[in-house]
């Protein structure tokens, strides 16, 4: 049956065949020979102090363990022994210690995007991912003192050529006593972060703007309860309680996840509006590493944290 198929089959039409398969074969080969080398990948997180950056940097670890996702394996000593430690104490209700001893600490992950894809998954990339969390202090600098000290520190050398950005921002405070002076604030460190990774990017304006860019607003379980108080000094009053602790887990559904982002949007706007132009992969996310979202009862197991899953989303390569 075979012989007969190829005896319909003109001598042309067969030289054509030959190439077409001889390129697809190259194709292939030339991708799976290119998938052997890993690209290195850096994250970099902005933040003000206390605002949560590595509180959610674990929670996103948690979330990559806990959901059994693919492609994800960490990378290095270090950063096992601290994810573990920090996952520990936040499964305890306690907030993982900020990142104070040292310029920047480097969490490490390779990963390899999955797909579903005929042939891609022979030659799909492996990324080395590092997620660069520093103090807190180098990002308030950008805004509250003069900017020349920054160049030369490892902050901006390493910031300045990362792939994606994670801005972290501390959503409760902008309920509080004094809010609209600390969403000034916010607008500032954003428009101060931004202009001076534009001025100094080493690939250009265009290149910046085609970078994967995250503004994740934390602690939004504090501003579930002042929707539900009401009372500005509510939010300052609740730090003071908790202290290091953070406060009981609590499970809520969409409508309520999407009225705090509402508020939270409300707050922000200046803040989105600013960076929504500038950067053609902004996603905008609201979070807290206390209220659950997914089923009650048995199913219970598979409650995910507010917008981890999202901010991994959006910093990560073809998630």
């Amino acid at each position: 049956m075979f012989a007969e198929l190829l005896s319909g089959v003109t001598p042309t039409s067969a030289a054509i065949l030959g190439m077409l398969v001889t390129s697809l074969v190259a194709v292939l080969s030339q991708g799976i020979a290119r998938s052997r080398f890993p690209i290195s990948y850096r994250v970099a997180v902005i933040g003000r102090p206390q605002a949560g950056k590595t509180t959610l940097i674990t929670a996103m670890f948690g979330h990559m363990f806990r959901s059994k996702m693919q492609g994800f394996d960490p990378r290095g000593k270090s950063t096992i022994e601290r994810v573990n430690g920090d996952l520990a104490n936040l499964e305890l209700g306690i907030a993982p210690a900020p990142t104070t001893d040292q310029e920047r600490f480097g969490y490490r992950v390779d990963y390899r995007p999955s797909t579903n894809v005929p042939f891609r998954r022979l030659y799909s990339r492996t990324y080395k991912v590092e997620v660069g969390d520093f103090p807190g202090e180098y990002s308030s600098g950008l805004v509250e003192g003069p900017r020349d000290w920054l160049h030369n520190t490892e902050y901006f050398k390493w910031a300045v050529d990362a792939d994606a950005f994670l801005f972290v921002v501390d959503a409760a405070q902008a309920f509080g006593l004094d809010s609209e002076e600390y969403c000034a604030t916010i607008g500032r460190l954003v428009r101060a972060s931004w202009q001076l990774l534009q001025e100094h990017h080493l690939e250009g304006r265009g290149n910046l703007e085609n970078k994967r860019v995250v503004l994740a607003f934390t602690k939004c379980d504090a501003v579930h309860e002042y929707l539900a108080i009401g009372h500005p000094d509510w939010i300052s009053h609740r730090e003071k309680t908790l202290g290091g602790e953070l406060p009981p887990r609590e499970r809520v559904d969409i409508s309520e996840v999407e009225e705090v982002e509402r508020h939270v949007m409300h707050r922000f706007q200046e803040v989105v509006a600013f960076l929504a132009p500038r950067s053609r992969k902004l996603d905008t996310v609201c979070t807290s590493v206390v209220l659950r979202v997914g089923p009650e009862g048995p199913m219970a197991e598979y409650q995910a944290r507010m917008g981890v899953e999202s901010v991994l989303r959006g910093v990560l390569p073809a998630f």
